[in-house]
């Protein structure tokens, strides 16, 4: 005869206890459950080989236990960065974090679910998705320079005037400064154009072949940095309109026996933990503690999701360390 499944009603017979108090075990609400009595339920869990039901828990409760993030360059630092404070701050809670890559978020917040969600970009056709799924109440957090605060939280963080704290810092003293310039969406972006604005604005030449193209990946930002670097009229400084490019610039540099800070100097855009603890340092420029902001902002979403959503600003600024 098959052996019948163990059910939370199984384990908190077999502890002589509560099923709240089991569920408050299993959701590693310390607080509300004394060290004996958790050590208890647990050895119970561990000798009936019971395991939780996510669906029916989900169906019973509304709670997926799931944080959502949809997040679009996986590779970048400042992914890396979102995804460790996010999940750092929700797993006392008994929350587990998702990463989803690219932008099909609407699609499984209808099939999956979740108990709050961060998105790092919507485009202007998944507006109405948005909508619809703040119209259910779900808690949201948006990153988005363009959207108002309709039914989710908005987190603005221009980052245009930014990059161009970066490239007249450069300016201040290099006249040949190169860009490496990401292609995410297959062509050069908005930071780019700032670094062109730039070097029009001081009279300097605009030399494309000082420009190198990289996809948003570490290997892809390596080759482009060294296509700028190997050379025997390399510019002086270069602009990376990230930190992952930046990072990238450094290593290129140490790879071609270069002095970082003497021989080329490097500014990236992001403020990322990677670029800070790099050797030699990266200089840089992003918002100053962001992720701790971010991380507040998705828990106090999840924990109030009633309260009157609102716009936040993120500013940027010039962090500089020893590679300019």
């Amino acid at each position: 005869m098959a052996r019948k499944v163990p059910t939370v009603r199984t384990v908190a017979d077999a502890a002589g206890v509560s099923t709240a108090t089991v569920s408050n075990v299993l959701a590693g609400r310390h607080d509300r459950v004394s060290e004996t009595t958790r050590a208890k339920v647990l050895a119970v869990v561990e000798r009936l080989g019971y395991r939780p039901n996510p669906a029916a828990r989900t169906v019973r409760t509304g709670q997926t236990r799931l944080a959502l993030l949809s997040l679009g360059w996986l590779s970048d630092p400042w992914t890396l960065d979102l995804v460790t404070a996010v999940a750092d701050r929700l797993r006392p809670r008994g929350l587990h974090t998702l990463v989803l890559p690219g932008g099909d978020w609407a699609e499984v917040l209808d099939q999956q679910g979740a108990d709050v969600v961060f998105l790092d970009d919507v485009s202007a056709d998944q507006v109405p998705a948005l909508h619809r799924l703040a119209a259910r109440g779900l808690p949201m957090v948006v990153l988005s320079e363009t959207l108002s605060p309709q039914g989710f939280d908005v987190v603005a963080a221009p980052h245009l005037p930014g990059c161009r704290l970066a490239v007249r810092h450069l300016l201040t003293q290099h006249t040949r400064i190169g860009c490496l310039a990401g292609t995410p969406s297959g062509r050069r972006g908005q930071r780019y154009h700032v670094w062109v604005e730039e070097m029009t604005a001081a009279g300097l030449p605009v030399r494309e072949d000082w420009v190198a193209d990289f996809a948003i990946d570490p290997h892809s930002a390596f080759r482009a940095a060294l296509q700028l670097l190997d050379r025997h009229d390399r510019p002086s400084a270069i602009f990376a309109t990230t930190d992952l490019a930046g990072i990238a610039a450094i290593r290129a540099a140490q790879h071609l026996r270069l002095t970082v800070g003497k021989d080329v100097a490097i500014i990236g855009a992001g403020n990322t933990s990677e670029g800070a603890l790099i050797q030699p340092s990266l200089s840089t420029v992003g918002p100053v503690d962001y992720l701790e902001r971010l991380a507040e902002l998705v828990e106090h979403r999840l924990v109030a999701p009633g309260e009157e959503y609102r716009r936040h600003e993120l500013t940027w600024e010039l962090v500089l360390r020893d590679s300019a």
